[in-house]
Protein backbone atom coordinates (compact mmCIF):
# COMPACT_ATOMS: atom_id res chain seq x y z
CA UNK A 1 0.00 0.00 0.00
CA UNK A 2 1.49 3.07 -1.04
CA UNK A 3 0.22 6.91 0.12
CA UNK A 4 0.45 9.45 -2.17
CA UNK A 5 0.03 13.43 -2.48
CA UNK A 6 -0.40 14.67 -5.62
CA UNK A 7 0.48 11.61 -7.51
CA UNK A 8 4.30 11.79 -5.78
CA UNK A 9 4.51 8.37 -3.40
CA UNK A 10 5.56 9.52 0.22
CA UNK A 11 5.03 5.99 2.31
CA UNK A 12 4.88 2.86 1.25
CA UNK A 13 3.44 0.66 4.07
CA UNK A 14 4.26 -2.70 4.28
CA UNK A 15 2.29 -5.69 6.64
CA UNK A 16 4.38 -9.02 7.07
CA UNK A 17 3.37 -11.57 9.73
CA UNK A 18 5.54 -13.90 11.52
CA UNK A 19 4.46 -17.00 13.06
CA UNK A 20 7.65 -19.25 14.53
CA UNK A 21 7.03 -21.85 16.94
CA UNK A 22 10.16 -23.22 18.67
CA UNK A 23 10.66 -24.87 22.02
CA UNK A 24 12.83 -22.72 23.66
CA UNK A 25 15.38 -24.34 26.41
CA UNK A 26 17.91 -22.33 28.42
CA UNK A 27 19.66 -23.41 31.40
CA UNK A 28 22.60 -21.45 30.45
CA UNK A 29 23.46 -18.34 33.65
CA UNK A 30 25.16 -17.63 36.36
CA UNK A 31 23.04 -17.05 40.48
CA UNK A 32 24.22 -13.45 39.81
CA UNK A 33 22.75 -13.04 36.34
CA UNK A 34 20.83 -16.41 34.94
CA UNK A 35 18.86 -16.32 31.75
CA UNK A 36 15.89 -13.92 30.80
CA UNK A 37 14.37 -16.25 28.74
CA UNK A 38 13.82 -19.72 29.90
CA UNK A 39 11.66 -22.37 29.68
CA UNK A 40 13.29 -24.53 32.32
CA UNK A 41 11.27 -27.74 33.02
CA UNK A 42 11.34 -29.48 36.64
CA UNK A 43 14.61 -31.96 37.38
CA UNK A 44 13.95 -34.57 39.77
CA UNK A 45 16.44 -34.37 42.97
CA UNK A 46 19.21 -37.48 43.31
CA UNK A 47 17.57 -38.24 46.25
CA UNK A 48 21.40 -39.64 49.39
CA UNK A 49 21.28 -43.21 50.41
CA UNK A 50 17.90 -43.59 53.36
CA UNK A 51 16.01 -41.03 51.72
CA UNK A 52 13.11 -42.02 49.59
CA UNK A 53 9.97 -40.86 47.84
CA UNK A 54 6.04 -41.82 48.85
CA UNK A 55 3.79 -42.85 46.55
CA UNK A 56 1.05 -39.85 45.79
CA UNK A 57 3.31 -37.72 47.08
CA UNK A 58 5.34 -35.32 45.00
CA UNK A 59 8.94 -36.14 43.64
CA UNK A 60 11.64 -33.99 45.02
CA UNK A 61 12.16 -31.47 42.30
CA UNK A 62 13.34 -27.78 41.68
CA UNK A 63 13.56 -25.56 38.69
CA UNK A 64 14.64 -21.99 38.03
CA UNK A 65 11.97 -19.17 36.86
CA UNK A 66 11.60 -16.39 34.50
CA UNK A 67 11.95 -14.20 37.35
CA UNK A 68 15.35 -15.38 38.55
CA UNK A 69 14.02 -17.35 41.39
CA UNK A 70 14.68 -21.30 41.86
CA UNK A 71 11.54 -23.53 42.82
CA UNK A 72 11.47 -26.41 44.68
CA UNK A 73 8.84 -28.61 45.88
CA UNK A 74 8.36 -32.16 47.29
CA UNK A 75 8.56 -35.01 49.70
CA UNK A 76 11.20 -37.45 50.48
CA UNK A 77 11.46 -40.03 54.01
CA UNK A 78 14.29 -40.83 55.93
CA UNK A 79 14.65 -44.64 57.49
CA UNK A 80 15.50 -42.94 61.05
CA UNK A 81 14.96 -39.08 62.73
CA UNK A 82 16.33 -36.37 60.78
CA UNK A 83 19.33 -34.69 62.08
CA UNK A 84 21.04 -32.53 59.86
CA UNK A 85 21.16 -34.94 57.16
CA UNK A 86 22.11 -34.22 53.10
CA UNK A 87 18.64 -35.26 51.15
CA UNK A 88 20.21 -35.12 47.82
CA UNK A 89 23.42 -34.60 45.54
CA UNK A 90 23.92 -31.11 45.74
CA UNK A 91 22.58 -28.97 42.89
CA UNK A 92 24.85 -28.47 39.57
CA UNK A 93 27.34 -26.09 39.38
CA UNK A 94 25.49 -22.96 37.59
CA UNK A 95 21.91 -21.37 37.75
CA UNK A 96 20.74 -22.69 40.69
CA UNK A 97 22.73 -22.54 43.20
CA UNK A 98 21.88 -19.46 45.42
CA UNK A 99 24.33 -16.84 46.09
CA UNK A 100 23.72 -17.40 50.32
CA UNK A 101 22.58 -19.92 51.99
CA UNK A 102 18.88 -19.84 52.30
CA UNK A 103 15.43 -22.22 53.57
CA UNK A 104 13.17 -23.43 51.46
CA UNK A 105 9.59 -23.51 53.52
CA UNK A 106 8.85 -26.78 55.16
CA UNK A 107 5.19 -28.44 56.56
CA UNK A 108 4.85 -27.15 60.38
CA UNK A 109 5.70 -30.72 61.13
CA UNK A 110 8.19 -31.77 58.76
CA UNK A 111 12.03 -30.96 58.91
CA UNK A 112 13.19 -27.96 56.78
CA UNK A 113 15.14 -28.28 53.29
CA UNK A 114 18.54 -25.76 53.40
CA UNK A 115 19.91 -24.56 50.33
CA UNK A 116 23.55 -23.83 50.58
CA UNK A 117 25.62 -21.60 47.82
CA UNK A 118 27.97 -24.86 46.97
CA UNK A 119 24.50 -25.97 46.24
CA UNK A 120 24.06 -28.48 49.21
CA UNK A 121 20.75 -29.58 50.01
CA UNK A 122 20.35 -30.75 53.63
CA UNK A 123 16.83 -31.54 55.56
CA UNK A 124 17.21 -30.42 59.49
CA UNK A 125 14.68 -30.55 62.22
CA UNK A 126 12.66 -28.17 63.46
CA UNK A 127 11.18 -28.22 66.87
CA UNK A 128 9.78 -31.88 66.73
CA UNK A 129 11.38 -35.19 65.47
CA UNK A 130 10.30 -36.01 62.80
CA UNK A 131 11.42 -38.77 59.50
CA UNK A 132 10.11 -36.67 56.37
CA UNK A 133 10.81 -33.59 54.78
CA UNK A 134 7.89 -31.64 53.36
CA UNK A 135 8.44 -28.79 51.34
CA UNK A 136 7.69 -26.12 48.52
CA UNK A 137 9.04 -22.55 48.05
CA UNK A 138 11.52 -20.81 46.02
CA UNK A 139 14.55 -18.85 46.75
CA UNK A 140 15.85 -15.78 44.26
CA UNK A 141 19.17 -15.69 42.57
CA UNK A 142 19.68 -12.01 42.30
CA UNK A 143 20.22 -11.40 46.65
Amino acid sequence: MSINFGGTALAQLFKTIWNISVPISCTLGTATNPTVITTDTWHPMSLQANWSTSAGQAIPSYKMGPDKRVYMSGFAQFNVNIANTALATPLPVGPYRPASQYIVAGACDSAQLQVSSNGGLVAFNGPLATKFCNFNGSYPLDL
